[in-house]
């Protein structure tokens, strides 16, 4: 169960981030103790103390799992070395016992160097998000639907539909199709 925690944006000023540091964290040590397995997710935006602070704190909080959070823009902007010294701060400082999650990290472009950074676990909605809006996952970019000349041949969809016809079909249908595709670039 992951707790409400308090967003941070590489946009945030250090204030604000630091704000989300500690309310994230006075929010965790509120919880109950009744066995459920909660996530203390790692915020402090592009700070790499209040990523370690974050770190540090949820890591002597109690739960069983830390997501990092606060990545989607960075990695949406392309903001890799933002993103990695974000890992790399919050690594420092966490408990090795601990599995870390890298939040909407499930791009296929930045999976491996998530692995390389120490990240343990992954989730991304990025499949259908994409799809919703006519956009495909590659394993080294996104597509826009419009600029793709013919489907990759590996994608589970390849053989049912050419991109004219993708491109054809009604909203619904071409959603599922491309979320399909992309949840298997994923």
């Amino acid at each position: 169960c992951t707790i409400l925690d308090i967003f941070s944006t590489p946009n945030d000023g250090y204030d604000k981030a630091r704000f989300a540091v500690e309310e994230t964290y006075r929010r965790t040590m509120d919880l109950p103790d009744d066995g459920t397995i909660y996530a203390g997710t790692i915020q402090g935006s592009i700070y790499p103390d209040l990523r370690r602070k974050s770190a540090m704190l949820m890591s002597g909080s109690g739960v069983k799992y830390l997501p990092i959070g606060g990545v989607v823009p960075m990695l949406e902007s392309y903001s890799y070395s933002d993103l990695v010294t974000a890992i790399h701060s919050a690594k420092m400082k966490t408990d090795f016992s601990i599995p870390v999650h890298l939040f909407g990290g499930g791009h296929p472009m930045f999976l491996a160097l998530s692995v390389l950074a120490g990240i343990d676990m992954f989730d991304s909605a990025s499949y259908i998000k994409y799809a919703r809006d006519d956009r495909i996952l590659m394993q080294d970019r996104t597509l826009d639907l419009s600029d793709l000349e013919e489907m990759p041949s590996w994608s589970p969809i390849a053989n049912r539909y050419t991109t004219a016809e993708l491109r054809d079909l009604e909203r619904e249908e071409r959603t599922k199709a491309l979320a399909t595709h992309n949840l298997f670039a994923i």
